[in-house]
């Protein structure tokens, strides 16, 4: 069993520990609550205004200095594309523009009128105006209408010669 005086230690040994952790904590909430005092006296509702005062002002200045600077990027994005509509159609225009002299041109050389003018004739008979295309269809006396490029004729079978 520890005799009367090293138990005497202990207690004071484990008192000045108490002591000193005691001390130590209370240093440490007194710097806190320091910090916390100096926080809340800056954190004054004027101060608090003014700051947000400035951060508004910033924020403003930030965003009329970009509307205009965004305006004339979509300005500019929006000539290119006017530009790159412009060429689109101007080049469709012009590939139906050749599409169609070209079909105008097949239109032309198919045109009965210039098949006459190569020198071609059409003939019909009867009533109906049939067109033939058959010697075998004719017979000696037959009377037919020949249209020509430039006039008609009518003309009377006298000899018919068939393919062989």
């Amino acid at each position: 069993m520890p005799d009367r005086a090293e138990c005497t230690l202990n207690l004071r040994t484990l008192d000045a520990r108490l002591h000193t952790a005691a001390h130590r904590r209370a240093e440490q909430q007194r710097k806190l609550l320091d910090g916390l005092q100096e926080r809340l006296s800056n954190r004054t509702p004027m101060k608090y205004i003014e700051e947000k005062r400035l951060l508004l002002s910033q924020t403003e200045e930030r965003l009329f200095s970009a509307v205009p600077v965004r305006l004339e990027t979509e300005r500019n994005r929006l000539n290119g594309l006017q530009q790159r509509l412009l060429a689109a159609g101007q080049s469709g225009l012009h590939r139906r523009k050749l599409r169609f002299a070209q079909t105008v041109a097949t239109l032309d050389a198919m045109s009965p009128l210039r098949v006459l003018g190569r020198g071609y004739a059409v003939a019909t008979k009867g009533v109906k105006h049939t067109v033939v295309t058959d010697a075998a269809a004719l017979k000696q006396g037959d009377t037919l209408h020949i249209q020509f490029a430039k006039g008609a004729a009518d003309c009377r079978v006298t000899d018919i010669e068939e393919d062989k």
